[in-house]
């Protein structure tokens, strides 16, 4: 039951991050990397702090029953709260030189990336998800393959980058969700992330009011929606279920960011992109077999 649970949570987490390519690369016409990153995760983490508190009255002795839980929270807090603020701004940098599709696809690299790294750590990884994985990457490639004669520009190197500390913040997540509260760590993560983002916004980057309330349906969404809940989502889901397993579910973010094309701008999916979701929706399914 745990584990359903688990997938529940991580799944809810992929939609919410499908719809938030979009608001991240509208806001882009508005506000530079750093701003919108820092207002984003700040506003995210502050939202979550009533939930913080009330979990924190209900369960005080459960929490504090370890007296290196304040320290561990806030190493694991500084952590993943670092590598979200480079995920983001990654993504931030290379999405107006790169499109949504190949953003999609290319930053879902954390799925074989995950295991990899995990296996490195000395963590031992089930066929299954070996070959979930594998199936993982084909299913991506099949929903977002470039278009011929694309090439491999600076955008595209950045969402590698994003890929691949994004295998990192799961994996630190994932150590972090064994003795943490999921709430408060989600919380923190996203406070670190904004005070990482903001005076690198102050130094080299401009603002202004005006241009604040022109992005902010794109602000509150990415607030509210991806960070808010869509992080949190992630370490709950976290907490019942291994990296690289949830690697693959979270991968389904692709799927939702299709689908959100095809919301927004029309796009219409191709028979052969309708396979993609099948092979990927297989993918999680051999990825949760037992060895």
């Amino acid at each position: 039951m745990d584990k359903k649970k688990g997938n529940v949570f991580l799944l809810a987490a992929a939609l919410v991050w499908g719809f938030a390519l979009v608001a991240q690369k509208e806001g882009m016409n508005y506000l530079g990397p750093f701003w919108f990153t820092g207002i984003r995760c700040t506003l995210g983490g502050l939202s979550l702090l009533p939930f913080v508190i009330y979990n924190r009255k209900k369960n005080n002795e459960e929490l504090e029953a370890n007296g290196s839980q304040g320290g561990r929270t806030i190493l694991f807090s500084i952590i993943c709260g670092v590598l979200l603020a480079v995920i983001i701004l990654f993504q931030q940098f290379g999405l107006p030189h790169t499109t949504v599709g190949k953003a999609g696809f290319i930053t879902a690299l954390y799925v074989p990336f995950t295991p990899l790294l995990e296996r490195l750590f000395g963590r031992r990884i089930s066929r299954f998800t070996w070959i979930g994985a594998g199936a993982a990457v084909v299913g991506l490639y099949m929903l977002c393959r470039p278009s011929p004669g694309d090439g491999f520009n600076f955008g595209d190197v950045c969402m590698l980058g994003a890929a691949f500390f994004c295998s990192l913040q799961m994996i630190a997540v994932d150590r972090g969700v064994r003795t943490i509260d999921p709430v408060k760590l989600s919380c923190m993560q996203f406070i670190i992330a904004g005070l990482v983002c903001i005076p690198f916004g102050i130094v080299f980057e401009s603002i202004t009011w005006e241009a604040v309330v022109d992005c902010l349906i794109p602000i509150l969404y990415a607030a509210f929606g991806s960070c808010a809940l869509g992080y949190t989502f992630q370490v709950v889901g976290q907490k019942y279920t291994p990296p690289a397993q949830a690697a693959i579910i979270l991968s389904l973010e692709t799927v939702f960011s299709l689908f959100a094309g095809m919301i927004f701008y029309r796009e219409i999916m191709s028979l052969f992109e309708y396979a993609g979701c099948a092979v990927m929706f297989a993918a999680i399914l051999v990825s949760q077999k037992e060895q």
